[in-house]
């Protein structure tokens, strides 16, 4: 079954939500210029589509269908917890950017966000901003749908 971009990203936002962590999709701009006012440093995840490729996916027998890759970028003002008990009372909103990288793991990882596609993998993480006042890292989740 295909999908149109826009539905996948709306549910890896919706799954996002669903785990109480602050998302909404996000358009890249040219070499990314507005995401860092775009994170703004409160504990957000942007989602982004990033592209697709054609993938044979094994089954009872080989099937064509397409690797989407998308996304997410996670932002917080801080690395670590906020508080000392920020992570143990399971608060994404104060548990930093390493908390909050977690927290999209755990709501992503073998997610299938309720679509018929394999179940979400996480390629990379990578951090693209550790300033004092902010950081953003980009975790790039594959999803692939059999066509």
């Amino acid at each position: 079954m295909m999908y149109r971009i826009h539905d996948i990203e709306d549910a890896l936002v919706t799954a996002l939500k669903n785990a109480g962590i602050a998302a909404r999709p996000y358009h890249l701009s040219a070499e990314g210029q507005n995401l860092e006012r775009e994170a703004g440093g409160t504990p957000v995840a942007l989602v982004a589509y990033a592209g697709a490729e054609a993938a044979k996916v094994r089954t009872f027998a080989s099937r064509a269908g397409m690797d989407y890759t998308f996304h997410v970028y996670a932002s917080a003002r801080n690395l670590r917890d906020i508080s000392a008990t920020g992570a143990a009372r399971g608060d994404v909103a104060s548990s930093g950017i390493y908390g909050l990288l977690a927290a999209v793991r755990t709501a992503l990882g073998g997610n299938r966000l309720g679509l018929l596609i394999q179940p979400l993998r996480l390629a990379a993480e990578t951090a693209l901003v550790k300033t004092p006042r902010l950081s953003v890292y980009r975790q790039d989740w594959r999803i692939t749908v059999v066509e």
